[in-house]
């Protein structure tokens, strides 16, 4: 046979293998009888709560399911892959409380707003059956008697606590280290850019809520640990009203700011995750009094009774009509500008509003208030504590008399606090209310931009993700500021910014470099979507 009539033959079928082949491949096999179905495909990186909540509702989802498809993403980037070294303990009984929570949604409970969703949780906040390291070697074996305050808030809303995450060790408040890195569990690395400071000292949380490690994640601020790993993560993170979070439990600095907060990748999230752990406990108020005496509600906000429905403020028509001071540069296209222009094209009535200083306020005990606060801590964990007191943390010689517990020091910060904090919440409402407090009709929503002693004050704030810059490789974004309880106004001038831009990229595709080296085959049929080629 000619050689050239070989060759067509052979070419034609190659042709007619290739046309066939498409054919064969979409051909499914028999299905075993009975056989359950397989579970839903889950991108769980761009998966929202709301989502996620609609498909545990319709049955297209389990709890289990979606913690096992956390756990697996976990076990692929978080010692493997890019090593992040986020998540430093599973709760060993995640696989039950997951269960649990389909049980109770099958029987027609729901708990909250986040019923049957896990979160990753700072290792300084207590949980029972887990170690709490606050990220320092000494305490690897610290297990606590009870659950923190904002646990048994989570767990009362249904939420899943699927494990823990490094931080800055004893929350950067001892020495000199870098952010994210602790003694007991090493380097937490930038999910965005292994390159690039993770951020302190809730950089575990911030890393494992970038890289969709779970689908809320809990940091603590006492000065900037939630804002700043959320800016530099591209999270939305919130700083609440200090008081309205549970505080007992939890690796302290100062008890007059510090706060849990929820650190997620969308303003849905954290509405809800803030829903599931606001509230009043008679512990966490008693704790406040041991610190701060019998007259504490002039140091801090009593956590409200009932929290208000911040679900409901996700609503694209929420600053229509509504005044928002702003300060600072706005040049077009920063993501202050950005955000400028999406509260205007929103019907938003913006107004300059410089910021307003507090003045003199009397000074604290030096060291005293970190001491009272970690002596507290201390004392809540039980007898089978290994610590006991922060003399034996540190070393009795670094226990100055000047920062003791009681005596002097105790008379002198429950007297001046309450001045300060006069001060700090006067000042913020003098900007909320335009300095007319009999006047509301000037008053503002909130501030795009800056207040005066936010953090000392213990005023909530929430950042909201603008876009990385390339030419910087920084993550991007804005602030926005309130008084005391305008947790829900700042939720709803977030969600109107966010969905107007839509600039933050899931991490695999912002630096695809770092999760390419991932490999993970699909645990069941689920597709871990992190989008990493096989």
């Amino acid at each position: 046979m000619h050689r050239s009539v070989i060759v067509r033959r052979l070419l034609s079928l190659a042709v007619a293998a290739a046309l066939a082949a498409p054919i064969l491949a979409a051909t499914p096999s028999s299905p075993p009888v009975n056989a359950a179905p397989p579970p839903p495909v889950l991108d769980l990186e761009t998966l929202d709560g709301v989502t996620a909540e609609r498909m545990l509702e319709s049955g297209e989802l389990t709890s289990v399911e979606l913690v096992q498809a956390y756990l697996d993403r976990i076990e692929a980037l978080n010692k493997s892959g890019p090593g992040l070294n986020a998540v430093t303990q599973i709760n060993p009984a995640v696989m039950a409380e997951a269960r649990r929570a389909d049980e109770l949604r099958a029987q027609g409970v729901v708990l909250g707003p986040a019923h049957g969703l896990p979160v990753l949780l700072k290792d300084l906040i207590d949980v029972k059956g887990m170690y709490t390291s606050n990220g320092n070697y000494s305490l690897r074996n610290s297990y606590p008697e009870d659950d923190a305050g904002i646990v048994k808030k989570l767990r009362e809303s249904g939420v899943i606590i699927l494990g823990k995450v490094g931080l800055s060790e004893w929350a950067n408040s001892f020495g000199s280290q870098p952010s994210g890195f602790g003694n007991l569990t090493g380097q937490v690395l930038n999910a965005n850019d292994a390159d690039q400071n993770p951020s302190g000292s809730s950089s575990g949380t911030g890393a494992a809520g970038a890289a969709a490690l779970s689908m809320l994640t809990v940091g603590t601020e006492t000065s900037g640990s939630i804002i700043s790993p959320s800016g530099a993560q591209s999270l939305v993170g919130i700083r609440p009203t200090v008081g309205i979070v549970p505080a007992y439990g939890i690796g302290p600095i100062s008890s007059s700011q510090d706060t849990a907060g929820p650190m997620d990748r969308t303003v849905a999230n954290a509405a809800m995750h803030l829903q599931s752990m606001v509230g009043r406990d008679p512990k966490n108020e008693a704790g406040y009094a041991a610190v701060f005496g019998p007259n504490w509600q002039a140091s801090i906000k009593r956590a409200p009774e009932e929290a208000p429905d911040y679900m409901s403020a996700l609503d694209l028509d929420f600053v229509r009509g509504q005044r928002i001071g702003y300060n600072g540069t706005f040049e077009p296209g920063t993501p202050a500008g950005l955000a400028f222009d999406a509260l205007v094209a929103a019907g938003a009535i913006m107004v300059e509003r410089p910021s307003i200083p507090v003045g003199d306020v009397p000074a604290l005990p030096s060291g005293y208030q970190q001491h009272k606060a970690i002596d507290e801590y201390y004392l809540g964990l039980g007898a089978s504590a290994p610590i006991n007191s922060l003399e034996e943390e540190v070393a009795v010689n670094a226990a100055l008399a000047e920062t003791a517990p009681g005596g002097p020091n105790e008379t002198a910060y429950r007297a001046a606090m309450p001045i300060r904090r006069a001060a700090q919440w006067a000042a913020i409402d003098s900007m909320m209310n335009n300095q007319t407090p009999d006047d509301p009709s000037d008053d503002f929503l909130a501030i795009l931009g800056s207040v005066p002693s936010g953090a000392t004050a213990g005023t909530p704030q929430i950042t909201i993700p603008m876009g990385y810059s390339t030419t910087h490789r920084r993550a991007q974004s804005v602030s926005i500021h309130g008084n005391a309880y305008s947790e829900r106004n700042l939720i709803g001038v977030a969600y109107v910014i966010e969905q107007a831009t839509q600039l933050r990229q899931p991490v695999s595709e912002l630096n695809p470099s770092m999760y390419r080296c991932a490999r993970h085959r699909p645990r069941a049929g689920v597709l871990l979507a992190w989008r990493v080629q096989p």
